[in-house]
């Protein structure tokens, strides 16, 4: 499990330009600021999935709810549980 806090959420002022002969696609460099997330994401090791929550907040509550449904995830698949 691991955790990314302070995601800037950003969206481009202009669309993006499309290819043409002898040019890349192009984007504009000024963006909207919406805000920041915290994004919690942990691999599946038996079948390569990654399972993701984002959060508007970030605290120990968070972490401890992903964990849950972590274990809960683990559980279903009859796999690792949780020792503690």
């Amino acid at each position: 499990m691991d955790e990314k806090s302070g995601i800037q959420a950003l969206e481009r002022t202009q669309p993006m330009l499309p290819l043409g002969l002898g040019y890349v696609e192009g984007v504009t460099h000024d963006y909207r600021r919406h805000g920041t997330t915290t994004l919690f994401a942990a691999l599946d090791t038996a079948n390569g999935k990654v399972l993701t929550k984002c959060r508007q907040r970030h605290g120990i509550r968070s972490i401890w709810v992903f964990s849950g449904r972590l274990r809960e995830r683990a559980e279903e698949l009859g796999g690792a549980h949780h020792r503690g």
